[in-house]
């Protein structure tokens, strides 16, 4: 499909002027691959006017579809707040409405844990270890096995 790759294409920059376009006609086009789309793509935008569209859009998407993109929108929240605070729209609203006048959305991409990079790499096509993410700590040596009890006598 045609639009998707347009609306990625035009937040790959990272431009906020992009933001009125990724909420433009939702309702008309409700497919998933197209709301994905606009999800990850606001995420790509590192702006605080980005999380208001964010939110926006999951309202537009509506109460009966609100599952269904239910991991879109939490994802997209977490790339750009670096919180996890699920699937709950109120919840991030609230979040949101609390946090609103002091939260800063940082310029580089929070660090994703679990399947989190893998979704976001995928969608993407970025490499699948997260650049900067942390090295698996190396392996504990194993433990000296214990002392004897039998000890070296007269010999």
């Amino acid at each position: 499909a045609l639009l998707p790759r347009v609306l990625n294409a035009l937040s790959a920059q990272g431009n906020p002027a992009a933001i009125e376009i990724l909420l433009d006609d939702v309702q008309a086009q409700m497919i998933d691959r197209t709301l994905r789309a606009r999800f990850y793509g606001l995420a790509r935008i590192r702006s605080e006017k980005s999380i208001d569209a964010v939110l926006d859009l999951m309202k537009l998407v509506g109460f009966f579809e609100i599952y269904t993109y239910a991991e879109d929108f939490r994802l997209a929240l977490v790339v750009l707040t670096g919180e996890d605070l699920g699937r709950d729209h109120d919840a991030w609203s609230t979040w949101w409405n609390a946090n609103r006048k002091t939260f800063k959305v940082d310029p580089r991409m929070p660090k994703l844990q679990g399947g989190d990079w893998t979704r976001w790499s995928d969608y993407w096509g970025l490499p699948p270890k997260q650049p900067g993410a942390e090295t698996e700590p190396p392996p504990e040596p194993p433990s000296e096995p214990p002392p004897s009890d039998r000890s070296v006598r007269g010999r």
